[in-house]
């Protein structure tokens, strides 16, 4: 990773501070998860995890279109902020599923213990991905190149 920063043109200063974000974000969110796990309930730490990072991706990807960066084709594979959304959509269907069935975190959150609610997030997150995908330029382009 640290080599595919430095051949994109980044300083080894700017590879360390991205370096250091990275581990005082990893810190921050585990000590923010284990607060929620231990004052709220089960499973809540986990849910504002996951919910963060969907929220973040729909905010990565408005903050790109205001500063007009659409989607950019790439000769590889990249993934977009809206599917890391649609991913961790659907992973909050699965942590609410799971931990939805708990006593504790029934009764410390029960607008998300709702039984329909970790379907809708799984559907809407694969809702959004094939949009994502669908939605594509690129795709098109690449395949009326090659056909």
């Amino acid at each position: 990773m640290v080599r595919a920063m430095l051949t994109q043109g980044r300083t080894r200063g700017q590879v360390a501070q991205w370096l250091l974000a990275g581990l005082l974000g990893l810190v921050a969110a585990v000590l923010i998860i284990g607060w929620f796990e231990q004052r709220l309930a089960p499973g809540a730490g986990w849910v504002w995890l996951v919910a963060t990072i969907a929220l973040g991706g729909v905010g990565v990807d408005l903050l790109r279109r205001r500063a007009g960066h659409g989607i950019s084709c790439a000769i590889r594979p990249r993934i977009r902020p809206l599917q890391v959304s649609g991913l961790a959509l659907q992973v909050l269907g699965v942590v609410l599923y799971h931990y939805g069935q708990q006593p504790a975190f029934q009764a410390a959150l029960p607008a998300l213990a709702a039984p329909w609610l970790p379907l809708l997030c799984i559907v809407g997150g694969l809702i959004t991905l094939g949009l994502v995908s669908i939605a594509s330029d690129c795709r098109d382009a690449e395949l009326r190149g090659r056909v």
